[in-house]
């Protein structure tokens, strides 16, 4: 029995998280901060993270690490109870409206729980500034590139289904559909009038 749970230990890598607790606490106790703010994903690392600065009576601010939140991705949900007791940070950022909801529903408590934006995006609040519409009638070809999970790309064609019916057509534009080489689509699975590409994503640039 005593093999049995070094190995389990060693397997889920609690050695090296405590580890990180203790050179968490010999960093807090330092240098004197006043915040920690860390991409959060709910990731044992940062449970680590959260009891070494909570330990030191330092503050923690999770801001909701990428652009998406898929409803699989297991780690950002709570067991029953679990939010009660686990080390979560003492303000979760969600990168919107969509996450924010998500994460709400899977147990994260909503008096910890604030909207953010994406700070992945930022770049898109001048991007009529620097790369300017063309005119009207003139023909678009938007090249939109699926990720790698299939909830996200349905997410993403729906939201692209909502804002043109009709594929763009009416605005003189043609969508090309990249799926991610994991998650393969066929034409039936698009509600709208678009170009479904293959080969390469090199190959999709170039055209």
């Amino acid at each position: 029995l005593l093999r049995e749970g070094w190995l389990d230990g060693w397997r889920s890598s609690y050695l090296i998280f405590r580890v990180f607790f203790d050179c968490l606490g010999k960093l807090l106790e330092r240098f004197h901060l006043q915040l920690i703010i860390y991409p959060y994903e709910n990731q044992p690392w940062e449970k680590m993270l959260v009891l070494a600065a909570r330990s030191h009576g330092v503050p923690t601010l999770g801001y909701q690490h990428g652009g998406g939140l898929a409803r699989f991705n297991l780690a950002y949900f709570h067991g029953p109870d679990e939010a009660t007791w686990a080390p979560l940070a003492d303000l979760i950022v969600a990168s919107g409206p969509y996450a924010y909801e998500l994460m709400a529903m899977g147990g994260t408590p909503r008096e910890r729980l604030v909207m953010g934006g994406n700070l992945r995006h930022q770049y898109l609040r001048n991007f009529r500034d620097r790369f300017p519409l063309p005119n009207s009638g003139v023909h678009v070809r938007v090249l939109v590139a699926l990720p790698n999970d299939q909830d996200l790309g349905q997410h993403l064609l729906y939201a692209l289904w909502k804002a043109f019916p009709d594929g763009g057509l009416n605005e003189g534009i043609e969508f090309l559909i990249k799926p991610h080489p994991m998650c393969p689509l066929t034409g039936r699975m698009l509600k709208f009038p678009a170009t479904l590409l293959s080969g390469t994503f090199a190959d999709a640039l170039s055209l």
